[in-house]
């Protein structure tokens, strides 16, 4: 602890990235698969197509599939289904992941 009483800034929980590119542009994230990620209030954020973005640890991320997402380092995140995602120049680029044979959208 430094004793400023100052805590740093937690992350946003991470979007549900599909393979390719995305940008982030006025506090939304715009992936290219069209859905669009906002956060509705501090630790989780839901897209267009209704999936939901839990930051349960700083830096951890569980979504509406049970899938997480972990930050690796500064702009580097890997998700639990091995897809990789790179933040370069204000772009995204994620690629690979293992494909579900079954759909799953909730945990619920």
């Amino acid at each position: 602890m430094s004793g400023t009483g100052h805590r740093p800034e937690r992350l946003a929980p991470a979007a549900y990235q599909s393979e390719g590119l995305s940008y982030g542009v006025a506090g939304l994230n715009v992936a290219s698969d069209g859905a669009i990620t906002s956060e509705l209030v501090d630790g989780v954020s839901v897209d267009t197509k209704g999936r939901v973005n839990t930051r349960i640890a700083d830096g951890v991320t569980l979504h509406s599939d049970g899938k997480t997402t972990t930050r690796v380092t500064d702009g580097v995140d890997v998700r639990s289904d091995g897809q990789v995602s790179v933040e370069m120049f204000g772009m995204r680029h994620s690629w690979g992941g293992k494909k579900d044979e079954k759909k799953k959208d909730s945990w619920f």
